[in-house]
């Protein structure tokens, strides 16, 4: 993992507002941009993944709209470019809490491992350049 936190203003605060992180992986690169100083940021918030058989933009993540990329035919989805219809968003995190909620009442099992969610927090500091 490689990161580049950089303070725009530092006369002003303390605050690294614009960031990236590149992770490694045997056979993929992820990376995670954080700019708070971007004029309307919020239109460019996206999550893209590009493999060999095709693409998957959301862009931009609120509200979503998803653009898929195939190298051949795929059930309903034809080769090339497409526009994909998603369902309407009815809150942020809805899904996810009511999810926790149940997990925390004992209704379902918390469907990831601690070791998982210490991972993700270790990843989040090693990015931020944070011990």
């Amino acid at each position: 993992m490689v990161s580049f936190n950089r303070n725009t203003h530092p006369e002003l605060d303390q605050l690294n507002d614009n960031c990236l992180a590149v992770f490694q992986y045997p056979r993929a690169t992820a990376t995670v941009r954080s700019s708070l100083v971007e004029v309307d940021g919020n239109r460019r918030r996206q999550f893209v993944v590009c493999g060999t058989l095709g693409t998957i933009a959301i862009v931009p993540l609120e509200p979503p709209q998803l653009t898929l990329t195939l190298d051949q035919p795929r059930g309903k989805f034809h080769k090339g470019t497409q526009l994909v219809e998603l369902p309407k968003m009815t809150g942020r995190y809805d899904g996810d809490l009511l999810s926790l909620a149940a997990a925390i009442r004992g209704e379902k099992k918390y469907p990831y491992p601690l070791e998982h969610d210490l991972l993700v927090q270790e990843c989040v500091l090693q990015a931020s350049e944070m011990s």
